[in-house]
């Protein structure tokens, strides 16, 4: 999934799992969502208007773990220096079913 998808998502506050279809040009993005009922609304977001990506503080072994089990660091709170993501604060994740 691209990244200007999941931000393009978030500034519409649709959740990428319902976008059936996605492009990305020059200076904007279109989606289409599945909600379910007849004609799946089309949506575009200029580039511009999308959030900045978030850098994310983990060290390498919780990366790793991360990717292993698909957790999203972003939806990991960091309990380490700074709000820095350990190897624990995964394990965590996983143990609550987080993804």
């Amino acid at each position: 999934m691209s990244n200007y998808l999941e931000r393009a998502c978030a500034v519409l506050g649709e959740n990428p799992g319902d976008v059936m279809a996605h492009a990305v040009y020059n200076d904007h993005i279109t989606i289409v969502v599945d909600h379910g009922i007849a004609g799946c609304p089309q949506f575009t977001v200029r580039l511009d208007d999308l959030p900045e990506e978030k850098d994310i503080d983990a060290t390498a072994a919780a990366v790793t773990l991360a990717e292993k089990h698909g957790v999203d660091l972003r939806n990991v709170t960091g309990t380490g220096q700074d709000g820095r993501i350990l190897l624990n604060d995964v394990r965590a994740a996983i143990e609550e079913g987080l993804q």
